[in-house]
């Protein structure tokens, strides 16, 4: 075909849309490869980084995307979408303290956002739970690895009920664990046992199951990996 005196604005539009469909595919490798010529073109409109930012996250370049997210905030300071796409960012990055303050920040300027709200709340769980943060003694780590075990069985059992032969053995000896203190004396080797056991019964969760989409879920994909 061919365009007339609006040609740049149309094969902009146009890819988009096959940007649009990559993303949807999780084409992301193909995507990134889009999004990259487009990134040589002068960025004066911040709707356009509205647009690409959340893009290049999808397309596994969160480094990119926080770029975007970055310049948002310079050009429009009150803007939500700018804090909670860097809350995002870090989120993608396992950086939790750093996703406290932006969805924070986001919370702060809209505070009815139902939506920021809930992702503030995710975060404050993770933070909670998570056995790697720093600065934590033993006995915390082992807490922490231990209520992610309990969690991972309930995800578990509420979804399959009915024990499966594949995955009957596993249970019981998650159940035996989580019953047992004396394994506890030795701390690294109870977080290795317990993370290792929490992260077989997510994997079988999410081998058995429909993608959980409950925040409990979200917690664990995030703590124990996809």
């Amino acid at each position: 075909g061919h365009w007339g005196s609006d040609s740049v604005t149309n094969r902009l539009a146009a890819r988009f849309e096959l940007i649009d469909l990559l993303a949807s595919e999780g084409a992301r490798s193909e995507l990134l490869a889009e999004l990259l010529p487009l990134e040589s073109r002068p960025v004066d409109s911040s709707a356009l980084l509205v647009r690409l930012a959340p893009l290049y996250l999808i397309a596994g370049s969160p480094a990119r995307a926080e770029e975007a997210y970055r310049q948002l905030s310079r050009r429009t300071p009150a803007n939500v979408a700018a804090y909670a796409g860097l809350g995002e960012v870090a989120l993608s990055e396992g950086q939790f303290e750093a996703a406290r303050t932006a969805f924070a920040n986001a919370a702060r300027l809209r505070p009815s956002d139902s939506a920021v709200a809930l992702r503030l709340r995710l975060v404050d769980t993770l933070r909670a739970l998570d056995p790697n943060a720093r600065q934590l003694s033993d006995a915390a780590r082992v807490n922490r690895s231990r209520a992610l075990l309990r969690r991972a069985l309930q995800s578990l059992d509420s979804c399959a009920p009915l024990v499966a032969t594949t995955d009957g053995a596993l249970r019981d000896s998650t159940r035996a664990v989580l019953a047992d203190a004396k394994q506890y004396r030795d701390a690294a080797a109870s977080v290795d046992r317990l993370l290792t056991l929490a992260t077989s019964l997510w994997r079988t969760r999410t081998t058995a199951c429909d993608s959980g989409s409950s925040e409990s879920d979200e917690v664990l994909k995030r703590l124990l990996g996809s």
